[in-house]
């Protein structure tokens, strides 16, 4: 049967001067053309919507090359697999374009790119302590150990990031919006430069591009009603259709998160395929609702066992 290493990317940026939030590290460039390189020594390049309808007669090794957001980085990954003839499948959020929102775990790393984690998480402490006291000790941020799974960052820092993650959305976003307006004079501003444009999804399209559904505002699915979920899909996708003229059959899921009911929900609104972030190798009889993705950031290894 069919082999799927699905990659999943989110920035892949130079650190270039001249570049606009210049602070916010990703994959180089030149590290992921040579990535791709030597994907393309063992593999065939697919979409998501192509992998999820080989047969299970099918015997070759397939990649399919994921990018989640629909960060502005993305549009020169375009040009990249265009050149070569690369398909790959695209995830942007819709709020980003439509109503030119910074989402809250990309206002966190914008804020990290202009002050740190010290300053944040200390400000996070005492806005608990003042207006959620029923909150602080769970989340407080502290170095006495790691509260989260990640390998980047030193210890106050990911307890940062985690203390943000896993807060009510509404409550994490209260902290982050009052942040973010400190530092930045426009989310508008921000938005039309870190994220891709209705023209530039369109293009990308046009040129061979599989366009999937990560919902309008990137929120926990797994968490959030029917009613909400239904929300999300659902305008998500009417307006990416839309845009592209043609129907919208992939998901990624917001952080990973989903339920039976998540499931249920996308498939009434003939989205045949999904990728998660669970860390495997699908193949032809894999649920094709719950496919499993490398994430390149903490993951190259694994990528790399299967390049043999």
């Amino acid at each position: 049967m069919a082999t799927g290493l699905a990659i999943m990317y989110h920035y892949v940026r130079e650190q270039d001067e001249k570049r606009p939030h210049k602070g916010i590290f990703g994959l180089g460039i030149d590290s992921f053309k040579k990535q791709i390189e030597a994907i393309s020594t063992k593999f065939t390049f697919c979409t998501v919507n192509e992998f999820s309808r080989m047969t299970k007669t099918d015997n070759k090794r397939y990649c399919m090359l994921t990018f989640d957001d629909g960060l502005k980085d993305h549009h020169e990954v375009f040009v990249y697999l265009k050149e070569k003839g690369i398909r790959a499948t695209f995830f942007p959020i819709t709020s980003t374009f439509d109503e030119s929102k910074v989402i809250n775990s990309h206002k966190m790393h914008l804020l990290l790119e202009k002050t740190n984690a010290y300053e944040l998480g200390n400000s996070l402490n005492a806005f608990l302590e003042n207006k959620h006291p029923e909150l602080f000790q769970q989340f407080h941020v502290h170095d006495k150990y790691k509260r989260w799974n990640k390998q980047f960052g030193n210890i106050f820092t990911i307890n940062f990031k985690f203390a943000i993650a896993s807060l009510p959305q509404q409550i994490s976003k209260k902290f982050l919006d009052d942040q973010f307006s400190t530092y930045y004079d426009s989310e508008e501003k921000v938005s039309k430069e870190f994220y891709l444009s209705e023209a530039q999804i369109k293009q990308m399209h046009d040129d061979g591009m599989e366009i999937g559904c990560h919902t309008h505002n990137h929120n926990n699915l797994k968490i959030q009603s029917s009613i909400q979920q239904q929300n999300e899909i659902e305008r998500s996708k009417n307006i990416l259709e839309g845009i592209i003229k043609d129907p919208v059959t992939s998901i990624s899921y917001p952080y990973g998160q989903f339920s039976p009911e998540t499931i249920q929900l996308a498939k009434q609104n003939n989205i045949t395929s999904g990728v998660t972030t669970i860390q495997q190798i699908n193949h032809s009889n894999t649920d094709k609702m719950t496919f499993g993705r490398i994430d390149i950031a903490y993951f190259e290894e694994k990528i790399l066992e299967h390049i043999k």
